[in-house]
């Protein structure tokens, strides 16, 4: 089920979208981007696979919205690596799709364990 990793309510933050994509490079070598179909809100797409991650993902807008479909141990390493490139004066936070109101705060010194436990309710 997805995940979302989105900034606080009325951010106005918006990522340059190059510079993801970049980042995203190094820290995943691997990684496959995928087009988008014109009019789509999607505006990056992408696939990570290894022998530990098979993590589908995609950037909704440019306000840092994520959508990431894996477990939550790959969920939690992304967002601390994500947290990582979003300025510190934005709070950011990882729901679950199943349950809305399960929301947990990724903040600079978050480790994935403590992001996993949160998921865990």
């Amino acid at each position: 089920m997805p995940y979302f990793v989105m900034l606080k309510d009325g951010a106005d933050y918006e990522i340059n979208l190059v510079e993801f994509a970049v980042q995203l490079k190094q820290r995943w070598p691997m990684i496959e981007f995928r087009q988008s179909l014109p009019g789509e809100t999607v505006i990056l797409e992408w696939t990570i696979r290894n022998e530990v991650v098979c993590l589908d993902g995609q950037l909704q807008d440019r306000h840092g919205t994520l959508v990431l479909d894996e477990y939550p141990a790959a969920i939690a390493e992304f967002a601390v690596w994500y947290r990582n490139f979003i300025p510190d004066q934005y709070r950011l936070f990882v729901y679950h799709d199943s349950d809305a109101e399960l929301e947990v705060e990724i903040r600079n010194d978050s480790r994935p364990e403590e992001i996993i436990r949160g998921l865990s309710g």
